[in-house]
């Protein structure tokens, strides 16, 4: 007994000092990659001078001769590259570095804080020179060298200087041309090379690059490629839900973000958010059992429900959009989700006001689930002054009477429960004719009249007291 006793306190010794040691490696490995990372910056400082003075001539160059396109465009990448490249050669880094965590860490403002300034605007100025099937051919080689450095660190090695210097090279095309990227969407969604959730960080990155140069394509794409990723059938990750979050989060944190999507819904005839994206929407924010993230998407649903139903009022597309919001909303309507059908509700009532047809189609189906109808009706009763005109809701509240008498003049058909329905549908029908009738609303002024009328008198009589000495009071009181 003593002998084993001895041999585990001997394991247990050995077991301590091995994770003591493999702690002080990796404290070691993130000390030498913080000096990396300051050889670097202090890297792209002093050689900025020397090489980005050569590159700048380069670039003046190219943009003034009047050489072949395709020339400029195949030399002034590499010559690019290769400057990028020779700023980043002196940086040595451990084999295992997760490269890609460290550029997402330090690269989103890498380009404007260290590549010299004049450098950064000729650059600028030479890409927005370039064609954009020039700039998709450049864009997609340094995505193969992206992708294999992906492909490197998942067996086991280290990423390059190149595959950094890559991403700086999109960056910067990304956010001078962002419609670059909706160019390269199909061979990105084709070419399984590119598939897989463990290159989702990539192309998360690179539509926050594109947003940085327009706000509204960066959100066109995170409504059509990210966030079908979450749909109720798919069983995302937890890692995927946070990227498609973030990408959502960067977009409307920029300042008047929701007045630049609003104003520009529509992107060359597509709308931002479809129909689709706002149903998405509406069940990851008011789920039936929240989860982690419902509190996320509840908090971002508002702005993303102006820009899904901004239009011009009275246009074909207003009302197109008017009857697949109704769909949409009728089949979130019920189910036992007190907060959705809320939502849902207020979104079928919007597609009245903006469609007349609307009300023909609710008609239509009317019958086929009375308790949707019922709680449309009971919105209406808080909604209803949005309306006016009011002759399509007056006609349809009157159909929809004739229908329940129908109903509970049948007798017992149906069930119990359903003749129930149909008559609370006929008390909320009522009541919506009364309060769209003239009388009772030239009744319901008077009475407002009334309450203002009273309120300023009240008032006035205050004001006078304050005015008074408190003895005058109490004698005008006695008197």
């Amino acid at each position: 007994m003593d002998s084993l006793s001895f041999e585990e306190a001997e394991k247990k010794k050995k077991k301590k000092k091995k994770k003591k040691k493999e702690r002080k490696n990796r404290k070691n490995q993130q000390q030498q990659q913080l000096e990396n990372e300051g050889r670097a910056m202090a890297t792209m400082e002093t050689n900025g001078s020397a090489e980005g003075a050569e590159l700048a001539s380069f670039l003046s160059f190219a943009l003034a001769s009047n050489e072949s396109q395709q020339l400029q465009e195949d030399t002034g990448l590499i010559k690019f590259t290769n400057h990028l490249e020779g700023v980043f050669s002196a940086v040595r880094r451990p084999p295992q570095t997760p490269w890609l965590k460290l550029f997402n860490e330090l690269a989103a403002d890498t380009i404007d804080r260290n590549i010299p300034h004049e450098v950064r605007q000729l650059a600028v100025s030479w890409i927005q020179h370039r064609s954009n099937e020039a700039l998709k051919a450049t864009v997609l080689r340094a995505l193969d060298c992206i992708v294999a450095g992906l492909e490197g660190q998942k067996a086991g090695s280290g990423g390059s200087n190149c595959q950094v210097v890559m991403f700086l090279v999109v960056s910067l095309i990304l956010q001078q041309k962002p419609d670059v990227l909706v160019s390269i969407l199909s061979i990105w969604k084709d070419n399984s090379r590119y598939h897989g959730e463990s290159k989702l960080p990539v192309f998360v990155w690179m539509t926050m690059q594109a947003a940085r140069g327009d706000l509204t394509l960066g959100l066109y794409i995170w409504a059509r490629e990210m966030l079908p990723l979450l749909g109720m059938k798919s069983n995302p990750s937890p890692e995927t839900k946070e990227l498609v979050l973030q990408v959502v989060e960067s977009i409307l944190s920029v300042p008047n973000a929701k007045q630049v999507l609003v104003s520009g819904y529509v992107r060359k005839g597509e709308r931002l958010l479809p129909a689709s994206a706002l149903e998405l929407l509406l069940h990851l924010a008011f789920p039936s059992a929240p989860v982690e993230e419902t509190d996320r998407f509840e908090t971002i649903y508002p702005t993303l429900r102006c820009v899904a139903i901004a239009g011009v009022n009275g246009s074909d597309s207003r009302k197109q959009l008017a009857i697949q919001i109704q769909d949409l909303a009728w089949r979130a309507i019920g189910g036992g989700n007190a907060k959705l059908s809320d939502k849902a509700t207020g979104l079928f009532v919007l597609s009245l006001y903006h469609n007349p047809e609307c009300y023909k189609r609710w008609d239509r189906v009317y019958e086929d689930d009375v308790d949707k109808s019922v709680a449309i009706l009971r919105k209406l009763k808080k909604l209803w002054v949005y309306l006016a005109p009011y002759e399509d809701l007056v006609d349809t509240l009157k159909r929809f009477r004739q229908k329940n008498e129908k109903v509970v003049l049948s007798g017992g058909k149906g069930g119990a429960r359903r003749q129930a329905m149909f008559i609370e549908a006929d008390e909320h029908c009522k009541e919506l004719l009364r309060m769209v009738s003239p009388g009772w609303r030239l009744q319901a002024v008077d009475i407002l009249k009334s309450f203002v009328w009273y309120g300023c008198t009240i008032f006035f009589i205050i004001l006078c007291c304050k005015s008074l000495p408190l003895d005058e009071v109490a004698w005008k009181m006695k008197s």
